[in-house]
C-alpha cells in the first residue's frame, strides 16, 4: 500500500519525498479513506495544508534556535 501511494501508477512523476513527508506525518493520509484510493482534491487539499503548516512550524524553530527573530503572520 506505502509503495502504490508513494509511486501511482497514473502519475509519471510523483513527488515521492513529498509524498513520504505526508506519510510519515499524517499517516494513510486521511483516516477515513484509503490510501490505495484517497486522491479526492478535499484529502489532498487537507494533506498539502498540514505538510505545509508542518515545515512552517520547523522553520520557526531552526530560525529561532539560530537566535534569527522571525515574524509570523
Amino acid at each position: 500500500m506505502l509503495f502504490k501511494f508513494l509511486y501511482p501508477p497514473n502519475i509519471e512523476h510523483p513527488r515521492v519525498n513529498a509524498r513520504l513527508d505526508v506519510f510519515g506525518l499524517y499517516g494513510p493520509i486521511v483516516n477515513h479513506h484509503s490510501v490505495d484510493t484517497c486522491f479526492c482534491k478535499k484529502c489532498m487539499k487537507i494533506a498539502k495544508d498540514y505538510v505545509l503548516e508542518q515545515k512552517h512550524k520547523k522553520y520557526i524553530s531552526e530560525m529561532t534556535k539560530m537566535g534569527i527573530e522571525v515574524n509570523v503572520n
